[in-house]
């Protein structure tokens, strides 16, 4: 160890220690050789949402509870890497939406759908829809614009019954008795008062 230590400064003296120095780095170059990385490729982030809705569908979809409605998305630039989204509903009470923009009406209301992108949250669209609850046909809601039918409507006299075989039919328990002679003395009464 001492003949090393002599030679080291024997040489540190004479000025060849950064040559020593240099051929070092030479050698630790060659046992770790340093290899270029390839750069990352460009991503392409996503620039736009825009939601689909199935032809022949409002642009603001009226639905009854318990209707679904699938939406689909379409994204812009078409290329980009990452479209993956996420759904989202203003009033899960009114309205649900799945992961896959499945649209479940639940009760009467207004809902807005919302499909953000995973990556870039500023980067969405929203979908107003409405919920209404289904109608009941009143008598005379039959879209012919008329009142409902009174019985004797039908130019028969008033007799509207039609005959049955049923012997549990009691005439004297039929209420449209009491209406047709309560008709006939309201047009009788109205006969008299002119």
């Amino acid at each position: 160890m001492k003949k090393l230590h002599h030679v080291l400064m024997i040489l540190a003296l004479a000025g060849l220690m950064p040559t020593l120095t240099a051929c070092d780095e030479i050698l630790d170059a060659i046992d770790n050789p340093v290899v270029p990385s390839t750069p990352a490729p460009e991503t392409v982030a996503i620039g736009g949402i825009t939601i689909n809705l199935p032809s022949g569908i409002a642009d603001i979809p009226q639905m009854k509870p318990g209707e679904t409605l699938q939406l689909s998305i379409s994204v812009t630039p078409a290329g980009a890497d990452n479209s993956a989204v996420n759904w989202l509903t203003s009033d899960a009470t009114v309205a649900s939406v799945s992961a896959q923009g499945l649209i479940t009406a639940l009760k009467a209301g207004k809902a807005t759908i919302t499909v953000e992108s995973k990556t870039d949250k500023s980067v969405s669209a929203k979908l107003t829809i409405e919920i209404v609850e289904a109608t009941t046909e009143e008598p005379g809601d039959d879209n012919t614009g008329g009142a409902a039918e009174e019985p004797g409507d039908d130019n028969t006299g008033g007799n509207t019954e039609e005959p049955t075989d049923d012997p549990t039919d009691d005439p004297a328990d039929d209420p449209t008795d009491d209406i047709n002679v309560n008709k006939e003395a309201v047009d009788q009464s109205k006969a008299e008062s002119r």
